[in-house]
């Protein structure tokens, strides 16, 4: 069996997610010389470029510039500039390697323009593009003739494919740079192997080893490879004392696992676990009901994702295409004493491609690792603490949580003189004047429960309330009950507490929450007020979930191969989904994976639609 068929075989059964490329229509042309002195004076730079390690290569760099200048018209002429485009890519002088790289791939078809499309791959993936870097390796893989092209190649590209979240395409990848390895190298490549597989979630570790078990080939698989993967899940099931991953570990590896540690992994041992698939065009969508805040952002998102996922609707495609039915919102409540992992693996199993949740910070980080573990897009609607590292599938559209520990959170604090205003919040405050949560109740009857007259006595300049809107109602309750009207900021989801009238109360507002677009007017004609925050974050996340999905065959695929495919298709969908949304004047992630948006400061009376 050849290296590239090895390839295209590990491809399929290794559930990647880009399908092997096929053979060029254009036929190979070597690089011969066309004189016999071209010949013999490249022939010697040659033998020390393949005997030598890069720091070595370097030295090479005006011989190669002389060749060159000499033999211009010389088809050895391009090889030379593929070295030189090399080295330049070992200096990281990227743009010189790129141009260069990009001169050598203007000729005919063979080793010389494979070597010229390495250095454009490795120099996209050392620029943070690694989608785009793919592009150009994975056809290389299994092709490359020469050594030291075939270790730069396979450490790249299972660098950048680790990097870009495609876990089941790095694991082809590793197995095809274990393949093609040496003896005497074995043991650096399992080394180098071994410290890229920590970056890995550990579901998809424990997929890859299904896969492999699945395949039933043993030419396919290497050894090596699966060893250094199992050891890598034995380690984190045992650090975690995670008993589903201990049973994955022994189901699909007892026979490669180290004795010692077979006793410990038995131990932690039970069962579990259901296999991903994608049914039609579906958007899961997480509510929560474990507080009276959660269940009021969440009643108020689906409302907003309702205006998108209007049952009974079917789509028009035009053009005398049939109708299709529309993406559907697949909807799980977590009740107080439930968990969300069970209702993510819940909606999974329902089939759906995305998913819609988080709100509150821990829930959002929750939904956040999920996402980022399983390769499956998923939009926050509040920001996720902490945040995840180098997030490829997660995209945050919603605003950070204003909390006492995370001042900056405050929209408010370059409004207001911090000395002289209160500040009213979410959770305890700290031991400071003029810090109160928004948790407070009157001591006695007939009181209020904030100190208002204390304020009117104080003199307070400002109030700024940046918590629910019943906590904002509470507030400016009292500052009518004794009489006192000071300027009142509420935040985004305090400002639906804002009065019919009162030129003391500014609100935050952002995108078109306060214009006259038809589409708000329609929302407020048809609910007599216009959108919260969350029903504005809900709408706006259900358009772009629908935008991603909607293109999605109405087909159920069950091989993990497609579903890790279709989801890698889904989260480019949705980095580059555009609509007219009512919390931002941008129109989409843009290619991010947070949302753009300016927050803006308006007095009630200017509000649309008032």
């Amino acid at each position: 069996m050849t290296r590239a068929s090895a390839h295209e075989i590990v491809l399929f059964a290794a559930l990647s997610m880009l399908s092997c490329t096929s053979t060029p229509a254009s036929q190979p042309v070597p690089s011969l010389a066309r004189s016999i002195d071209a010949q013999s004076s490249f022939q010697l730079v040659r033998e020390r470029w393949m005997l030598s390690t890069w720091e070595e290569r370097l030295v090479l760099e005006p011989q190669l510039e002389a060749f060159r200048m000499r033999h211009p018209s010389d088809p050895l002429a391009r090889l030379a500039e593929a070295y030189l485009a090399l080295l330049a890519l070992q200096r990281d002088e990227r743009p010189r390697a790129m141009a260069l790289a990009r001169r050598v791939r203007s000729g005919p078809a063979g080793n010389t323009r494979d070597l010229g499309t390495l250095v454009d791959g490795a120099s996209l993936a050392r620029a943070g593009e690694p989608e785009a870097a793919l592009q150009l390796l994975d056809p290389l893989v299994g092709k490359m003739i020469d050594t030291f092209a075939q270790d730069l190649l396979h450490e790249t590209v299972v660098a950048t494919a680790v990097h870009a979240h495609r876990w089941y395409q790095a694991v082809v990848y590793m197995n095809e740079w274990i393949r093609s390895a040496n003896e005497a190298d074995l043991p650096a490549v399992r080394e180098r192997l071994e410290a890229l597989l920590v970056e890995f979630p550990p579901a998809a570790l424990e997929t890859a080893l299904r896969a492999m078990g699945a395949a039933r080939q043993g030419d396919i698989w290497e050894r090596e490879l699966r060893e250094t993967l199992a050891k890598r899940l034995a380690k984190v099931a045992m650090d975690r004392s995670d008993p589903n991953l201990a049973r994955s570990v022994l189901e699909t590896s007892r026979t490669i696992v180290a004795g010692d540690e077979l006793g410990t992994l038995a131990q932690l041992a039970t069962s579990g676990g259901r296999a991903p698939r994608i049914v039609s065009a579906r958007v899961g969508w997480i509510a929560e009901t474990a507080s009276r805040s959660l269940g009021g952002r969440s009643a108020q998102a689906v409302a907003g994702a309702l205006e998108v996922f209007k049952p009974d609707r079917t789509l028009d495609l035009g053009s005398g295409q049939p109708t299709v039915d529309p993406p559907v919102m697949i909807l799980r409540d977590i009740p107080p004493d439930g968990s969300r992992q069970e209702a993510l693996d819940d909606l999974v199993h329902e089939g759906v491609s995305l998913i819609v949740g988080g709100y509150d910070p821990t829930g959002a980080a929750e939904l956040a690792a999920y996402a980022e573990s399983h390769s499956l897009a998923a939009v926050l609607l509040v920001a996720p603490v902490p945040a995840p590292a180098n997030p490829r599938f997660t995209f945050v559209l919603g605003e950070p949580e204003p909390t006492w520990t995370n001042p900056t959170a405050s929209h408010a604090t370059s409004q207001v003189d911090p000395e002289k205003s209160a500040r009213i919040a979410v959770g305890e405050p700290p031991d400071r004047p003029l810090a109160y949560g928004c948790d407070r109740k009157a001591a006695r009857i007939g009181e209020t429960a904030f100190p208002a007259t204390a304020w009117k006595t104080q003199a307070v300049e400002a109030i700024v309330v940046e918590g629910p809107a019943w906590c904002a109602r509470q507030v400016l309750q009292d500052l009518h009950t004794v009489r006192f009207f000071p300027r009142v900021l509420l935040g985004l989801e305090a400002r639906e507490a804002a009065p019919p009238s009162g030129d003391h109360v500014f609100v935050a507002t952002c995108g078109h929450l306060d214009s006259n677009h038809d589409t708000v007017r329609a929302w407020r004609a048809s609910s007599g007020e216009g959108p919260t925050w969350f029903q504005a974050l809900g709408r706006d996340a259900a358009l772009l979930a629908h935008h991603a999905v909607n293109p999605l065959p109405r087909d159920t695929f069950t091989n993990v191969r497609d579903v890790m495919t279709k989801r890698a298709e889904i989260q480019a969908r949705l980095a580059r989904a555009q609509a007219l949304l009512w919390t931002s004047e941008t129109k989409g992630f843009a290619g991010q994976r947070v949302l753009a948006r300016e927050v803006r400061w308006i007095a009630n009376g200017d509000r649309g639609g008032q």
